[in-house]
C-alpha cells in the first residue's frame, strides 16, 4: 500500500512520528461516518473501514476494506 491512499474521500496516511524511538503510526481521514442511513445515491451507500494488524504492540500494516449499506440499510463488507 502506498503511504498516501485516496478513495473518494477517504484518506490513510502513513506518517513518521518525531518521537525518538522513530516509531511511525497512521492517520485515517474521514471515517466518522461509518453506518449512513441515506440511500438516495450510492456514493451514501458505500464506506471504508481499516483492519490492522498489530505485532509486540506496534501497528505493523494496515488495510482498507470497503464497505456497502444494503437496501435494507444493513452493512456489509464488500466482496
Amino acid at each position: 500500500m502506498s503511504s498516501l491512499m485516496r478513495a473518494r474521500t477517504w484518506e490513510v496516511e502513513r506518517y513518521k512520528s518525531r518521537l525518538p524511538a522513530g516509531r511511525q503510526g497512521w492517520i485515517a481521514y474521514s471515517l466518522g461516518n461509518f453506518v449512513f442511513d441515506q440511500g438516495f445515491s450510492k456514493e451514501t451507500m458505500a464506506g471504508l473501514m481499516l483492519k490492522a494488524t498489530v505485532r509486540n504492540k506496534e501497528i505493523f500494516s494496515v488495510e482498507t476494506v470497503k464497505t456497502k449499506i444494503s437496501r435494507d440499510f444493513e452493512p456489509y463488507i464488500e466482496p
